[in-house]
């Protein structure tokens, strides 16, 4: 019977080790692709390859972006190297990716891991912005889900409520319905060298439909820089090693298990 005791653990301790979560996105960048300068982000934008990143704003909105992907010396990066400040630039607009979820109707999990790494130079700073955008509500009059076009200082924003194609943007942040205007960053702009995680919690948003990892449509990731003017252009803004991973949150009768299974190996060793 104590055998079978420890059998029944070891199998549940396995079952609960072996639960990964998925994959929904990994970036490192070696491939180096192209980032393609684009202004508004449109419906038909969806799982377009490589990244893209907006342009600025009236005169200066066609012209090619700060944001390029370049080798690092081990591999590539996803980087910007301007130090202009004036508003409404190239070099302060976001560069951002919009896929579909790899696990949509099939993934149970709620936790959701975002990481990636960063450096910025003297006060510049880097935010993240990173979304949930669903598809089927009510259309709007335009044809894109945000007008990041002209935004600056680390924002990536001014979208419409809905796009024409029926898409509406959540803030995996806070489970609000991205605001015509404010910022939509996780935390305090990243400045430096470092390593950024944050797990969300998709239970605890309150996001209409969605409460697990297969609820959501698609995602939208954006990183936006915003320039102090006091850098010399040798350290660039950059990001590198990017993963988005989702897990399930243990319930209490799993880490029971896990607890019992330890005891179980305990008395055993110590028999």
């Amino acid at each position: 019977m104590k055998k079978q005791t420890l059998h029944t653990a070891i199998a549940s301790i396995t079952a609960i080790a072996s639960s990964q979560g998925a994959t929904l996105l990994s970036e490192n960048f070696d491939a180096l692709p192209t980032v393609t300068p684009i202004g508004r982000v449109f419906d038909n934008q969806l799982d377009v390859s490589g990244w893209q990143s907006t342009t600025g704003y009236g005169a200066v909105h066609s012209n090619p972006s700060n944001w390029e992907t370049s080798s690092d010396g081990g591999g590539g990066r996803l980087q910007n190297t301007t130090n202009d400040t004036t508003s409404y630039v190239q070099g302060e607009t976001p560069a951002w990716k919009w896929f579909s979820n790899v696990s949509t109707g099939a993934n149970t999990d709620t936790l959701i891991n975002l990481q990636f790494d960063y450096a910025t130079e003297g006060a510049d700073t880097l935010t993240v912005h990173f979304w949930a955008v669903q598809s089927g509500v009510t259309p709007g009059s335009n044809s894109w889900i945000t007008n990041n076009q002209g935004w600056n200082n680390g924002n990536s924003n001014q979208n419409e409520t809905a796009s024409s194609g029926g898409y509406a943007p959540y803030d995996l942040n806070t489970g609000a319905v991205i605001p015509n205007s404010g910022a939509t960053y996780f935390g305090s702009p990243l400045n430096g060298t470092g390593t950024f995680n944050a797990t969300i919690n998709l239970s605890t948003l309150g996001m209409s439909g969605v409460s697990d990892v297969g609820d959501i449509d698609t995602f939208f990731i954006a990183f936006a820089g915003d320039e102090t003017g006091d850098g010399t252009g040798t350290t660039t803004t950059w990001v590198d090693n990017l993963t988005i991973t989702s897990a399930p949150v243990p319930e209490p009768s799993s880490i029971a298990l896990l607890g019992l299974g330890a005891l179980a190996c305990f008395t055993r060793r110590k028999r």
